[in-house]
């Protein structure tokens, strides 16, 4: 019998989680507001810095639209489940970032 590997999770990989579960049980429907960031850190009791990290990672995503000074809006796309892995997003993110350090070290 194979035994799974406990796999530890970030807190933003956790927000990011309960932020999809609570909109995939119709708390934020497609198309409503989230509260304000400042708010729904308080409410989760996170950072406003990891709530951030969550929220990129979800508008990578595609389950919520943000909003320059409009507000955080949970996208009417449908997910299924051959979207991209949080984990994947930020596999990837990780190699855009690292890279574009790179040639930015480079120009200096």
């Amino acid at each position: 019998m194979l035994i799974p590997e406990i796999k530890q999770e970030r807190l933003y990989q956790k927000i990011a989680n309960l932020i999809i579960k609570l909109i995939n049980d119709n708390v934020f429907p497609p198309g409503s507001f989230l509260p304000p960031e400042r708010e729904l850190a308080k409410q989760l009791g996170v950072s406003r810095s990891s709530l951030r990290e969550a929220l990129i990672v979800l508008e990578i995503s595609g389950w919520i639209i943000i909003q320059s000074g409009n507000g955080i809006i949970v996208s009417d796309n449908k997910h299924s489940p051959v979207d991209y892995t949080i984990e994947e997003i930020l596999y990837v993110r990780d190699l855009v970032d690292s890279h574009c350090a790179r040639l930015a070290a480079l120009a200096n």
